[in-house]
């Protein structure tokens, strides 16, 4: 087995060729984010893999951006399954976990994927929450509000401060680590990071991540003290231009099925349903 705290490009490459595989047999199209830049700890391992005869047959991701929760998600060749793969690169990440006194894992599965439920029946893991993944449909024609005085641009630095305290304010009841979130995205150099404005005043952000298949948006929010007044509608259309307008690739996002105010709002701003994401807890 093979354990890394981070991957080169030539890893990034085969490691998505073999997602691609798996998601073709299966049907589901689950993106994954390979980068390492928002890993709470930077000595830990995130990455296993098993081959066979130098042939990859198992991957297994943890995206850790807290220190208490992390998430998992894994993929193992059709042709190779029911042999253990999974069970062995879980262990492997599991032991890690402890070393850095993780109390939860979350596991990512999508509903498409009909074996996830009985892979999993040998854990104690609880249903915790669905999502839905979305993509923006590149020819629906989205009416936008002009509200005078808004305006989103790339975020300086001198308002990384600003922009991580409407992220807690945004997320207070989130588990978020919004000050290394921000300054992550900033740094990256597979991220965008934009600040919404009003009359020149942070009122929100969201983020980019432009490493896979599509510019995935994150992080979505506005000062809870702005709210109300179409400046996240008005900030997501004016994102989804300067994306359009950076390059052809598809854009995407994740959101909560229970969170009936965004579903709503990113429906009428041309994104559509693609995939149905699952998540089951198990405390460790």
């Amino acid at each position: 087995m093979e354990c890394y705290k981070s991957l080169n490009e030539i890893q990034k490459e085969e490691i998505q060729e073999f997602i691609d595989q798996c998601s073709r047999f299966d049907h589901t199209c689950q993106e994954v984010y390979l980068g390492s830049e928002f890993q709470a700890y930077p000595d830990m391992h995130y990455f296993y893999l098993e081959r066979e005869e130098e042939k990859l047959t198992g991957f297994l991701y943890l995206y850790a951006d807290q220190k208490t929760t992390a998430e998992v998600s894994a993929w193992v060749d059709p042709q190779k399954r029911r042999r253990g793969i999974f069970t062995r690169l879980l262990g492997a990440a599991l032991e890690e976990m402890k070393k850095f006194s993780y109390q939860k894992l979350l596991f990512k599965t999508e509903k498409a994927f009909s074996g996830a439920e009985k892979i999993l029946e040998k854990y104690p893991v609880t249903l915790s929450h669905q999502e839905f993944h979305m993509l923006a449909d590149p020819q629906a024609e989205t009416a936008e509000r002009e509200i005078p005085g808004f305006s989103i641009r790339e975020a300086k630095e001198e308002e990384l401060g600003t922009l991580a305290e409407i992220m807690e304010a945004a997320f207070a009841e989130e588990d978020f680590e919004a000050k290394e979130h921000v300054k992550a995205t900033y740094r990256a150099e597979t991220a965008l990071l934009f600040t919404a404005l009003y009359r020149e005043v942070p009122v929100g952000c969201v983020a980019v991540d432009t490493s896979g298949k599509s510019n995935y948006l994150y992080a979505l929010c506005i000062d809870p003290k702005a709210q109300g007044k179409g400046y996240g509608r008005k900030m997501l259309c004016q994102a989804i231009k300067k994306l359009r307008s950076y390059s052809q690739k598809k854009i995407s996002l994740d959101v909560d099925e229970e969170n009936q105010t965004a579903l709503p709002l990113y429906e009428s701003c041309g994104f559509r349903q693609v995939s149905h994401l699952v998540y089951y807890a198990m405390k460790l």
